[in-house]
């Protein structure tokens, strides 16, 4: 490696940036980015895909929730299963079941049959998800780790930057072709068996004994602390993600290329925002910054659902996806640290389970609240509500961090 390359990936990402040449961040990279895939593809055509399917407009985040639901119960199961099994195997797994049922989507006729499919494709999401973070803390420590989480973050966020055009373009052609591209997860799959090395270590201790151990980390107020975390920022995420096509259309009149240009803007902010997170926790205590970003993605969802122009929106989207893309990566980074490292798996995902039931519930609490007024005021009620909670989280995890606090006692 060029000692010029050295330099420009440092000056990207902050020092440690060249872990992005490795191969096995590479596949991090890979899995982060097909799962998030499974939301900006569908995000931006939501709305549409429920006018084809002449059904009402509030069960477009159906389309978003039925994806995230899985990952509730076997996120934890999967990452136990890593630990256990070693990450080739399960991340090689979520990948063709991911790429299968996602691309057979476009070949079916009914909105119940498309829900199933894409239950089935978030079996391959919960996979994906918590064992490439899990990988991290397998091959980095200190600085290089926390540089890693971010790279890992960009990986995720490049999908965005021609999912969501590239799924409002196919829908000119079919509402069938966005999912096509689903297809190309089956050669991620052949293409990490090569790479992965087979050889990372797993846990050989009986399974009640670990099932102990990962319960007794589990609940530490520190690691719970920022499990519950995790829910505060997907719930507003995902809110986004599920209703953001019907936002513009009922404050714009605007259509999918618009709520794609939305999306794939998101991505690119979050994109340029995650890069830094190396360099942010580098420099500064990575709590206050998580409070901070936390409150400011409530803020700027609420602003996004209060702006009277789309001029306004695209001001509110920036303050909304700084706010998410520096509290990613350190909230993974948190995980890792807080985490022993043979319970790596378990811990992580079990964290992650709790992301995915606010994966889930994001989208349905925004179709209770849409009962009973516009997606506006929905926006504004979720963004200050749980961005307030948010702040409140980091100062708790703040005082926790260190100490072998349990819940329970």
């Amino acid at each position: 490696m060029s000692k010029t390359l050295e330099n420009w990936l440092e000056l990207i990402f902050g020092k440690g940036g060249t872990v992005i040449l490795d191969k096995e961040m590479q596949i991090v990279m890979l899995a982060a980015a097909v799962g998030m895939a499974g939301v900006y593809i569908v995000s931006p055509i939501a709305t549409e895909m429920t006018l084809i399917f002449e059904i009402p407009l509030v069960r477009a985040g159906e389309l978003i929730t039925a994806y995230t639901v899985p990952s509730i119960i076997l996120v934890p199961l999967m990452g136990m299963l890593s630990d256990r099994i070693g990450r080739r195997h399960v991340i090689a797994f979520g990948f063709i079941v991911f790429g299968i049922a996602g691309g057979a989507i476009g070949l079916v006729n009914d909105f119940s049959t498309v829900l199933v499919l894409r239950v089935i494709q978030g079996v391959g999401f919960a996979a994906l998800i918590p064992v490439s973070v899990a990988m991290i803390g397998d091959y980095y420590a200190d600085t290089r780790e926390a540089t890693a989480q971010g790279v890992r973050i960009v990986g995720m966020q490049s999908v965005a930057l021609v999912a969501p055009l590239a799924a409002s373009g196919l829908l000119i052609v079919s509402w069938r072709a966005p999912f096509i591209l689903y297809f190309v997860a089956i050669f991620a799959a052949w293409w990490t068996w090569r790479v992965l090395p087979p050889d990372i270590k797993v846990v050989r201790e009986a399974g009640g004994i670990y099932i102990s151990k990962l319960y007794k980390s589990m609940v530490r107020l520190d690691i719970a602390a920022v499990s519950v975390s995790f829910v505060i920022r997907f719930m507003m995420s995902f809110a986004f993600f599920a209703y953001v096509s019907l936002l513009v259309l009922e404050k714009f009149q605007y259509g999918a290329f618009e709520a794609g240009v939305i999306v794939t803007s998101y991505g690119i902010l979050t994109l340029i925002g995650a890069a830094q997170s190396g360099r942010l926790m580098a420099r500064f205590d990575p709590l206050i910054l998580l409070g901070i970003s936390l409150l400011a993605t409530g803020v700027g969802l609420a602003a996004i659902g209060a702006s009277s122009s789309f001029t306004m929106l695209m001001f509110a989207l920036v303050i909304f996806s700084v706010g998410a893309s520096v509290s990613a990566p350190i909230q993974k980074s948190l995980m890792v640290r807080f985490s022993p490292p043979e319970l790596r798996g378990g811990t992580i995902s079990t964290a992650m389970a709790a992301q995915s039931f606010g994966q889930a519930a994001g989208p349905f609490l925004m179709g209770i609240l849409l009962y009973r007024g516009t997606v506006s005021i929905a926006f504004v009620r979720i963004g200050l509500v749980l961005g307030g909670i948010g702040l409140i989280l980091a100062f708790i995890i703040r005082f926790a961090r260190g100490r072998e606090t349990s819940l329970f006692i």
